[in-house]
């Protein structure tokens, strides 16, 4: 056996008392994503997660002073879905793209390669015959200003 697979044996068999301590390590990993998450907000929303999450944390104390068992579960899922909202919501720039930018967008696009396919099908003479070259630089000119206005795009 090589000393690889040697390790990888022996190794399993402590996968057990791996196990065992998991799940200390997924709260503390949770921990952490969570208040990474929070970070993110902005200042308002941090201010209010924390107000709620004090009234929950009072509110889960009482539970378990109540005699009820807390379930840390629905409350993780609840707080990501709440982060998920807000942060939506908040995003700057959130309405979406009018529709004369997008016909903009994709018209330079489209005629900038037309006037690719028209100079090379019509023999090298054709949009602007005094320019030569140049009509290669201004088709893809145009299809350059119409691939960067996608990076506004929504």
């Amino acid at each position: 056996m090589s000393q690889s697979k040697k390790r990888r044996f022996r190794s399993g068999s402590s996968a057990a008392s791996k196990a065992a301590g998991s799940t200390s390590s997924t709260a503390a990993v949770d921990e952490e994503l969570t208040r990474l998450a929070v970070e993110a907000l902005p200042e308002a929303q941090r201010r209010r997660w924390e107000r709620d999450q004090r009234a929950a944390a009072a509110a889960r104390d009482a539970r378990i002073s109540s005699g009820e068992e807390p379930d840390d579960e629905r409350d993780a899922e609840e707080l990501a879905e709440e982060i998920k909202v807000s942060s939506r919501a908040t995003a700057p720039d959130a309405d979406p793209t009018p529709v004369w930018y997008q016909v903009i967008m994709f018209g330079l696009i489209v005629i900038g390669l037309a006037w690719l396919i028209l100079w090379y099908l019509l023999d090298f003479s054709y949009p602007i015959p005094g320019i030569g070259y140049w009509n290669v630089g201004i088709g893809i000119g145009l299809m350059m200003i119409g691939l960067l206005m996608t990076t506004r795009w929504r």
